[in-house]
């Protein structure tokens, strides 16, 4: 029987990889069969811990439902424990986003700034039209059609009013609207604790590392939310080519996808 599943389960993940998926499988103890990956194996989902609640508070805020999933979970859970020590650190500088889509990650770091209190300011820069045209860095896994692509542009695409609407309980967020890095300047003399970057794409990617790393304070944060992904993997070229060039105190790149780097 479990020679049997396995080879099920084996052939399930062969079917999956064309389309884009992947199976991970555990097994908790020897002696158990093989599972697909279960977030109720993980003790701060059936805690409901601090970070779980402002996840799910968040996802319901910007009505997220359909975006859900147990590795977006996971990467909020390290990117809340990325954003806290910054704020009880007291590194000085701003907050900034680049790629807010619907605004999840920017509400969840929204109430953990009103929570800190104090006088920072969140900075978010978005096109609010989807993503940019694929560059020649780009390249990704799957063979993806004109019609394809420009779906993907589309599903990214959340127009400016939704995100402030989504996120007006917050006074302290300033909205650029552009093609990234044409507003970066508007930002030109302000210092960053913390940069949340997921724009997805190579070029963005860099300019966005390249324009705020500089500005980062020591101690100060930098999330790459794409690193790792398939689907984007001129994200990842361009963060390995950006650490090659600088020298962080700290990159760590997460089991869930996504890379940190410290200043």
């Amino acid at each position: 029987m479990r020679k049997t599943l396995k080879r099920l389960l084996r052939f399930a993940e062969a079917l999956a990889r064309p389309l884009g998926l992947r199976l991970f499988l555990l097994r908790d103890a020897r002696e158990a069969d093989y599972c697909v990956l279960d977030k109720n194996m993980w003790s701060p989902f059936q805690e409901k811990n601090e970070n779980v609640r402002l996840y799910e508070r968040g996802l319901e805020k910007v009505d997220g439902a359909a975006s859900d999933s147990i590795y977006r979970r996971l990467r909020f859970y390290s990117l809340f424990q990325m954003i806290r020590p910054v704020l009880s650190r007291s590194v000085p500088g701003d907050f900034a986003e680049c790629g807010v889509w619907k605004g999840h990650s920017a509400w969840c770091a929204a109430a953990l700034m009103r929570e800190h209190g104090g006088s920072r300011r969140l900075h978010i820069f978005d096109s609010f039209e989807g993503l940019s045209e694929r560059g020649r860095e780009d390249g990704t896994r799957f063979s993806l059609s004109p019609r394809e692509l420009a779906e993907e542009r589309r599903l990214f695409a959340c127009g400016k009013e939704v995100v402030r609407e989504n996120l007006e309980e917050f006074d302290f967020l300033d909205f650029y609207k552009g093609w990234i890095p044409s507003r970066f300047d508007d930002v030109a003399d302000r210092a960053f604790a913390f940069v949340h970057i997921d724009v997805d794409l190579h070029q963005p990617t860099m300019d966005s590392l390249e324009f705020f790393f500089e500005r980062l304070s020591r101690g100060g944060v930098i999330v790459v939310d794409d690193y790792g992904h398939t689907s984007f993997e001129g994200c990842t070229r361009a963060v390995r080519e950006f650490i090659g060039k600088h020298d962080p105190a700290l990159f760590y790149e997460t089991p869930m996808g996504g890379a940190f780097i410290v200043k």
